[in-house]
């Protein structure tokens, strides 16, 4: 078996056993697959491979041990003009240092990944809400009061307009998009 079957048997295993939740079987399988990609010369496969061992990582509560794997695929994707795979990997890669409390170097990266998103029309409207929410999020983690405001209420409209795709999710009229938007609105506005 060649190293990209490898990895690829790797990667399959790796997406199964997280799902199960074995994470730690999910980590080393994920391991295997970047250690198999990286003499490949497969780039992009080693790309999304050091992602899923970053989201792993992160699974575990180790954003320590995250930041490294997403970092290089930041810059794989990046050196690749893979612009769709950079903004993902740059979504990550903010919402990592950000969660670890170094807000101020997440903000270029979740300035770029906001504005590679907002560049593609190619983006699922939920994944959009998901993104702009993601940038309301570290806007207000790093105090940007005006900015988390507005995304906030971008994020609010753009899960407004998917109730319908909630509800039948759910099969209820709850749109958890639009309760947080507007717990988090109502909570700036009671600061």
């Amino acid at each position: 078996m060649d190293a990209k079957a490898r990895a690829q048997a790797a990667l399959e295993r790796g997406e199964r056993a997280r799902r199960a939740q074995r994470l730690p079987e999910a980590l080393a399988a994920f391991t295997e697959a970047v250690a198999a990609l990286r003499p490949a010369d497969q780039a992009a496969e080693l790309a999304h491979a050091l992602t899923r061992q970053a989201q792993i990582h992160r699974d575990l509560h180790d954003d320590a041990a995250a930041e490294p794997p997403q970092a290089e695929a930041v810059a794989i994707y990046r050196r690749l003009g893979d612009n769709r795979g950079l903004a993902d990997a740059l979504r990550h890669l903010g919402d990592i240092l950000g969660e670890a409390g170094r807000g101020e170097a997440a903000a270029p990266l979740m300035d770029e990944m906001l504005a590679l998103y907002r560049s593609r029309d190619d983006v699922a409207p939920l994944e959009m809400a998901n993104v702009v929410r993601s940038a309301a999020v570290h806007a207000g983690r790093i105090g940007d009061r005006q900015a988390a405001r507005d995304l906030w209420r971008e994020a609010r409209d753009r899960y407004a307009a998917l109730d319908e795709v909630f509800r039948q999710l759910t099969g209820r009229d709850i749109n958890p998009g639009v309760e947080e938007s507007d717990r988090r609105l109502a909570a700036m506005s009671a600061e």
